[in-house]
């Protein structure tokens, strides 16, 4: 579950609003159920997982940072978002991690990110990923 601030919910009401959506298209155009996103608009729950909350940002075309109104990674001149993005889906696809906090999840992107970087890597780097994940797991980061 991820603890989202009230910010969320008004941007997914305003990106309904500003592209004529109603929250049922909405949920169809993120691939979520219906039921999320009146839970998360009517603030019944307003704490989806993780991927759920990837799955509306990507929707949104905006990052999870964007999207909740938080500010964890630095600025950075030129985000390359397809290096990005291949760390959300790779990190998204490890089981072991699945359901970690907003904020985890943000500094184990923005650590792999920086390695890529460094190494001049267009896309994530599985090894290091997985390196890097049992490291701050078995120092008790996540």
């Amino acid at each position: 579950m991820v603890i989202m601030t009230n910010i969320f919910k008004e941007r997914i009401c305003t990106y309904i609003k500003e592209n004529e959506l109603n929250p049922t298209s909405f949920s169809k155009a993120a691939n979520i159920a219906s039921s999320v996103t009146h839970n998360i608009i009517n603030s019944k729950n307003p704490n989806p997982t993780i991927e759920t909350a990837i799955k509306i940002a990507n929707s949104m075309n905006c990052s999870l940072d964007e999207l909740c109104g938080t500010r964890k990674v630095p600025p950075i001149k030129e985000l390359d978002l397809l290096l990005t993005k291949s760390i959300c889906e790779y990190i998204c696809c490890i089981k072991e991690i699945q359901g970690i906090s907003f904020d985890d999840f943000c500094e184990v992107t923005l650590q792999i990110y920086n390695y890529c970087q460094e190494n001049k890597l267009k896309t994530v780097d599985p090894t290091y990923a997985k390196w890097y994940i049992k490291k701050v797991y078995k120092n008790g980061v996540l």
